[in-house]
């Protein structure tokens, strides 16, 4: 409902007015009616209408002074005069605020009804549109911090294409740009296995904390901005009107780097883009800052990097790669483990004490290694390449963040590799062992030399010997005349059968020479064994 306050000091006017409208239908709540401009006033200040219909010629205080007291305090309210013709000409000189409409009098109810809907409607109207705008400038209060951010992260990645767009944005956010900007990354080190097994309310407490660490440490609050790039990434834009020295960032890195392991728990690589005096510089130095944190992958973790001390890398390549390639490969496929680790420490020495190789070249000498190793041995064992076929194998290797990191991972593939080729050995010697029993079971009556049985498994004698007897701990021989008497020794249970018979049907015509052996193996001649049974 519109509020509406009468003030009419003919008392036959008022209940004519009072009585002759249709304040409800009209959407009007009729707060009070006043004979005097001094009450009205005292009733004005404790319901504040809206509209006020009010006489001009009154006692005490005419509508004139009413109105002006009205404007001081309230000036949007609206306000309609009635009076005589020649007071309203009159009083005109005295008016200087808005006037919604003014009726002469005497007052015609339908022309007045009209007026009053007019009015309300205008209130409404007026009222929709401040209700709009105080909801967008709590909303816009609400949404501040959000937005700023977005406009730091927007400003760092270069969206805005001139300084003036970026001063325009500045000054409605209520952001005051300095002179010099220092811009700092703060990148955790580990971050993604680190918080691995947290929830999202672990990982939003750890934000905050890390946050925190970072807001104790810078000079001016005020004069800073930190924001979260990514998840375990900060970025911190550092303002001042007056230069400060790369040492005084460095130290205030340090500080930074210092206040997150102890509190947050966190190892940290800080990287500094260096100082730029102009904000359109702004993402230049952001990129030179994410452009040093890539020298993580040499410095290590947990360091401050500045941007202005790291040599630029020449894009070359290791002049003896493919000797150290030549050499590795050569030591797998003897299945020299040990050379094999020595070799590939050797080779990642080379790539350390030379920072100037680029991380990308010396991630792909990695993957390089790796697939010749792989290549090499795909004749060897289909099964080596379809073990590592895995795309996460290569991707661990894009993604290593430190080259002590990617070293003791590339050691680990090829202690990987040696135990699939061990697997592969075990399993085909124990082929090749029971090829060989199977051939003795088989042949054990036939006059057979350990040349037809180690041809019968495509070695020569000597390996397949030494073969056999590492697995077995016997000779082929050995197992050959085992199978041999244990046969004897079944075949004897039977009389119908001669002994010499049964010399035959084990493999020895000479029926001494086999007697001779079975008492060496038995402790008993062939006659006494079948007496005895």
């Amino acid at each position: 409902m519109i509020k509406l306050l009468m003030a009419e000091d003919e008392k036959l006017d008022r209940e004519m007015l009072r009585s002759g409208i249709h304040w409800n239908q009209l959407g009007i709540e009729l707060v009070g009616v006043a004979d005097n401009g001094n009450t009205a006033w005292e009733i004005f200040r404790d319901q504040q209408p809206d509209i006020v219909l009010t006489d001009i010629k009154m006692p005490i205080m005419d509508g004139i002074a009413l109105s002006n007291e009205i404007k001081k305090t309230y000036p949007e309210t609206k306000l309609i005069f009635m009076s005589g013709y020649q007071d309203f000409e009159y009083a005109k000189a005295g008016i200087d605020f808005r006037i919604v409409e003014y009726l002469t009098k005497p007052i015609n109810l339908e022309e007045l009804s009209h007026l009053l809907a007019r009015t309300v409607e205008g209130c409404v109207a007026e009222k929709s549109q401040k209700y709009e705008k105080e909801r967008f400038r709590h909303q816009l209060a609400e949404s501040l911090p959000l937005l700023k951010e977005r406009f730091y992260k927007d400003w760092v990645h270069g969206v805005y294409p001139d300084e003036e767009i970026i001063r325009e944005k500045a000054l409605f956010l209520g952001i005051q740009l300095y002179l010099y900007t220092y811009i700092i990354v703060a990148d955790m080190d580990n971050y993604a296995d680190g918080t691995s097994s947290f929830n999202e309310y672990s990982k939003q407490l750890l934000d905050s904390s890390i946050l925190n660490c970072i807001s104790e440490i810078v000079p001016d609050p005020d004069r800073a901005f930190i924001f979260r790039n990514k998840e375990g990434q900060y970025v911190i834009l550092l303002h001042d009107d007056e230069e400060q020295s790369s040492t005084f960032f460095t130290a205030l890195s340090e500080k930074i780097k210092i206040n997150i392991n102890m509190n947050a728990k966190m190892n940290v690589t800080l990287s500094m883009g260096g100082l730029a005096n102009n904000a359109g510089l702004i993402p230049d130095h952001y990129k030179k800052a994410l452009e040093a944190l890539n020298y993580k992958f040499f410095y290590g973790q947990n360091h401050v990097i500045y941007y202005d001390a790291i040599a630029e890398p020449d894009l070359g390549t290791l002049p003896d790669k493919d000797l150290y390639f030549s050499k590795i490969l050569s030591a797998v496929k003897a299945v020299d483990k040990d050379k094999v680790l020595q070799l590939i420490d050797e080779l990642f020495h080379r790539l350390r004490e030379n920072r100037r190789f680029s991380v990308v070249y010396v991630r792909n000498v990695c993957i390089e290694l790796l697939s010749k190793a792989l290549i090499s041995l795909n004749d060897f064992n289909k099964n080596i390449t379809e073990h590592f076929n895995d795309i996460s194998v290569y991707e661990r290797i894009l993604t290593c963040d430190h080259l002590s990191v990617l070293s003791d991972y590339i050691k680990q593939a090829f202690d990987n590799i040696f135990s699939v080729i061990s697997d592969t050995f075990r399993t085909k010697h124990a082929r090749i062992i029971e090829t060989i029993k199977k051939t003795v079971e088989n042949r054990y009556s036939e006059e057979i030399s350990v040349e037809e049985i180690a041809a019968e498994v495509y070695l020569s004698p000597s390996y397949a010997t030494t073969l056999f007897k590492n697995e077995t701990n016997e000779t082929i021989i050995q197992y050959l005349t085992g199978i041999r008497i244990k046969k004897a020794m079944e075949l004897l249970q039977d009389d119908t059968i001669k002994i010499y018979e049964v010399s035959q049907r084990v493999g020895y015509s000479n029926i001494t020479y086999f007697s001779s052996l079975f008492k060496n193996h038995v402790g008993i001649t062939p006659k006494e064994f079948r007496a005895k049974g």
